[in-house]
């Protein structure tokens, strides 16, 4: 498929979907999925501990943004596409089109302790910060993929249909190509929050073990012990 036929699909897509209130509604169902998670753990499943609930809410939470971007991409998008949009595709495999570069990297291990850090008004305001990075990844990240959605979403099923339009009469849809794409645009800011919701639950349990909540912990331990 050349340059222009691409770039031709992809402004028919943007032109047509209405991608950036999709992914609003997206973006909204994936963070009700994480307070209706942390809420059933806390009330109905008794998980009080914070390290714990706080890193189980965001990755059910990412696991349910997956799901939903699935479901769209297969069942709304994948099979909605005209046959005046496919042909302005060339589904001829070349072996360049479709994305198969998977990026590495190295971790180092860093090590701290919780012990090297105070409570009382200095644990507040780490709360307040830890908090507030959290607070601010996931907006902005809210923010960015739902004003990038059209150039995400629209990249995301044009390697799909590479992939499954050489058989498009058939309309096998990929599987691979659309959590690759979307995986690779989300997986930094979702481990971003996992790291930091970790990082205040385990501070929280710590140094005020009977909060279950922040604010139960602003009411208990805010102003020190």
């Amino acid at each position: 498929m050349d340059h222009v036929k691409r770039v031709q699909f992809k402004q028919w897509l943007k032109k047509n979907i209405s991608f950036r209130f999709h992914m609003s509604f997206i973006m909204f169902s994936t963070i009700f999925l994480g307070i209706v998670s942390n809420f059933i753990m806390l009330r109905y499943m008794v998980l009080s501990n914070p390290s714990a609930r706080y890193p189980l809410t965001v990755l059910l939470s990412y696991g349910g943004f997956l799901l939903i971007i699935r479901y769209y991409i297969k069942n709304i998008l994948f099979r909605s596409l005209s046959e005046e949009a496919l042909d302005t595709v060339d589904f001829a495999h070349d072996g360049h089109d479709v994305m198969t570069d998977a990026d590495s990297g190295s971790g180092s291990d860093t090590a701290f302790s919780l012990g090297d850090v105070g409570d009382g008004e200095e644990g507040a305001i780490i709360v307040l910060v830890l908090g507030g990075a959290i607070a601010a990844i996931i907006f902005g990240s809210g923010v960015y993929f739902i004003w990038h959605s059209p150039e995400i979403l629209s990249e995301c099923l044009l390697q799909v249909l590479l992939v499954s339009g050489i058989r498009r009469r058939m309309r096998k849809f990929s599987e691979a190509e659309w959590s690759s794409h979307i995986l690779k645009t989300t997986i930094l800011p979702f481990l971003m929050v996992l790291v930091l919701s970790l990082i205040l639950g385990l501070y929280m349990k710590e140094f005020c073990p009977d909060a279950s909540t922040f604010q139960e912990y602003k009411n208990s331990c805010w102003g020190g012990r």
